[in-house]
C-alpha cells in the first residue's frame, strides 16, 4: 500500500486524466520464467477490470459505477467546468461540487474519471505453483478540477495497493483454516490509519465473523438516491425507511464526529419523542419514520459486536477479540411536555470509546485494544419557533469516536530499608516462661533468665 503526491498542471492535464483507461493495458508475466519481449499468448496475462466506483469531489461519497465503466459509456477525459452536467451514468456530482466547479470560470477545467485509487489483486495457482491465473483491478475515480491560478501548484493524493490471493477451492472448514478470508490492520499491533477490526462472534463453532471495511458508524453523507436528489450531499438525517444512511470507517488512533440534521415540526418531533415511549398518554402516540420501535433514531443505530485486540486478529479464534459493549441509558421517562413544547430524555447522540494501550518492547511497541464500549446520549429538545406555525426546526444529531490511550507505565526500582541494628522480639516470645524477678538474695536476676532462655532452646530442638 503506497501513498504518493501528484503534481497537476493545466498544459498537460489532459494526458493525466487518461491514466484510468490505461489500466487493462496493463500485461503481466505469468511466471517468473517468462522470457523477456515474449509474445506467445500463454505467456502474458492483462489485467482486467473488476470494480469501478465513483467518488463525489464536494461530499467523498462513493457510489458503483462498474456496470455503466464496463460497457464502454464511461471515458476518462477533459471537460469544461461550465458544460459539467449532473445527469451521468459515469458519477453524478452533488450539488456541492457543481457549485465548486463553477465557481472555476469559464477556464477552468474538470477531469471527469481522474484516477484517485487502485487495488490490484493478483490470484496466484495452487494447481501450478509459481505461476498466476489472473489479475484484476478495483479503481475509485473522481471528478477533479484544475485551479488555472495553481500553475503547477496543485498536488492531489492517489494511492495504490496489491493484494495476493490464492486460487484453490478448498473446502471452506475450520480446520482447513479458511472459514473467513483474514483482513489485517498491523502484525500484529494496529498500525495508526488502519481500520479497526470488526465482527460479529458465533458461538457456535466459536469463531469471528469479520465486517468488510471494519468498524464503521453512520455518516451524513448518504448513497445517492434519485427519488430525492436534493438530499444527497445535505447532511440530513434519514427520515424514511427508504432512506439509507452512509457509513464511515474508524481508523485506528483517529478520533472522528459525524452528525446529521433532523428538520421537524413540532407534530414530528412529538411523534419521535413519544415513539416507544411508554410515559406518553395512548393519544398522543403517533407513528415517527425517523426511529425505530424503541425510539432510537436511525442515525444511531449500532449493532453490537467484537472489534480484533490487535490488528492481526485471527477471526478463528474468538480470545483474540473482545467485545465492544453496548449500553443504552436506562428508562429515564423519554415524555413529551406541550406546555413546554419539549421531548425529554431524547436519544440525540452515539459515543464509542477505545480504551487503548502499547506493549511489547519500548522502542517498537504494538498497538492494542483493551477496552471498547459504546453508550447512547439523551438530551431534551425544545421547539422554539411558535407553537400554531407549520416551520421545522432543525435538531442535531452526533455519532461520536474517541481513542483513549493508557499511560506508558513508569517502572522504578524498589530498595527496601536496611534492617535495625538492634533487632526486636515480641514480649511473649518466652511464653510459658516467665523471668523471675526475685529479690538477688535468693536468686540473681541474670541467672534466672539465663535458664528460661536455657529451656526454651530446648523445647524448640525436642
Amino acid at each position: 500500500d503506497s501513498r504518493c503526491l501528484r503534481r497537476v498542471a493545466a498544459e498537460d492535464f489532459a494526458e493525466q486524466c487518461e491514466a484510468a483507461t490505461r489500466i487493462t493495458g496493463l500485461l503481466l508475466a505469468r511466471s517468473a520464467s517468462t522470457a523477456p519481449g515474449s509474445a506467445l499468448a500463454g505467456d502474458l496475462l492483462a489485467v482486467r477490470l473488476q470494480q469501478v466506483q465513483y467518488e463525489d469531489y464536494g461530499s467523498g461519497l462513493l457510489r458503483n459505477i462498474t456496470s455503466s465503466w464496463l460497457a464502454g459509456g464511461c471515458v476518462a477525459s477533459t471537460v469544461s467546468a461550465a458544460s459539467l452536467s449532473a445527469t451521468s451514468s459515469c458519477g453524478q456530482p452533488s450539488p456541492r461540487s457543481l457549485s465548486l466547479f463553477s465557481s472555476l470560470g469559464g477556464q477552468g477545467l474538470v477531469c471527469r474519471g481522474w484516477l484517485k485509487a487502485v487495488t490490484y489483486t493478483v490470484r496466484h495457482s495452487t494447481a501450478q505453483p509459481g505461476t498466476i491465473e489472473a489479475v484484476l483491478a478495483a479503481i475509485t475515480v473522481t471528478d477533479l478540477p484544475v485551479l488555472p491560478a495553481a500553475a503547477g501548484r496543485q498536488l492531489e493524493r492517489q494511492s495504490f495497493s496489491v493484494q495476493f490471493v490464492s486460487s484453490s477451492n478448498s473446502q471452506v472448514s475450520a480446520a482447513n483454516g479458511n472459514l473467513d478470508t483474514r483482513q489485517r490492520s498491523g502484525n500484529p499491533g494496529y498500525v495508526v490509519g488502519k481500520p479497526v477490526l470488526f465482527g460479529h462472534a458465533s458461538t457456535a463453532n466459536k469463531v469471528v465473523y469479520p465486517a468488510s471495511g471494519g468498524l464503521q458508524v453512520p455518516s451524513p453523507l448518504s448513497p445517492f438516491n434519485a427519488a430525492n436528489p436534493q438530499g444527497f450531499g445535505s447532511g440530513a438525517c434519514p427520515l424514511t425507511f427508504n432512506d439509507t444512511t452512509g457509513l464511515t470507517q474508524v481508523l485506528f488512533g483517529r478520533d472522528m464526529a459525524a452528525g446529521c440534521t433532523a428538520r421537524l415540526s413540532i407534530s414530528e418531533l412529538e411523534a419521535v419523542c413519544c415513539q416507544g415511549s411508554q410515559y406518553c398518554s395512548p393519544g398522543t402516540r403517533q407513528f415517527s419514520q425517523l426511529s425505530d420501535d424503541s425510539g432510537v433514531p436511525f442515525f444511531l443505530a449500532f449493532s453490537p459486536g467484537v472489534v480484533g485486540i490487535y490488528g492481526s486478529a485471527d477471526p478463528l479464534d474468538s480470545s483474540q477479540w473482545l467485545p465492544l459493549e453496548y449500553t443504552a441509558p436506562l428508562d429515564l421517562a423519554r415524555r413529551w411536555d406541550p406546555l413546554t413544547s419539549t421531548c425529554y430524555n431524547m436519544y440525540t447522540g452515539l459515543n464509542i470509546r477505545l480504551l487503548v494501550a502499547s506493549t511489547g518492547e519500548a522502542i517498537y511497541p504494538q498497538n492494542k485494544i483493551v477496552a471498547a464500549l459504546a453508550e447512547l446520549v439523551v438530551e431534551d429538545w425544545t421547539f422554539s419557533l411558535p407553537p400554531l406555525t407549520t416551520a421545522k426546526q432543525a435538531f442535531p444529531l452526533a455519532v461520536a469516536v474517541s481513542f483513549i490511550s493508557l499511560p506508558l507505565s513508569s517502572d522504578t526500582a524498589y530498595s527496601p530499608p536496611p534492617p535495625p541494628v538492634l533487632f526486636k522480639v515480641p514480649y511473649d516470645v518466652f511464653y510459658p516462661f516467665t523471668v523471675n524477678e526475685a529479690s538477688p538474695s535468693r536468686m540473681p536476676c541474670g541467672y534466672a533468665t539465663y535458664t528460661s532462655m536455657a529451656l526454651l532452646l530446648l523445647w524448640l530442638l525436642s
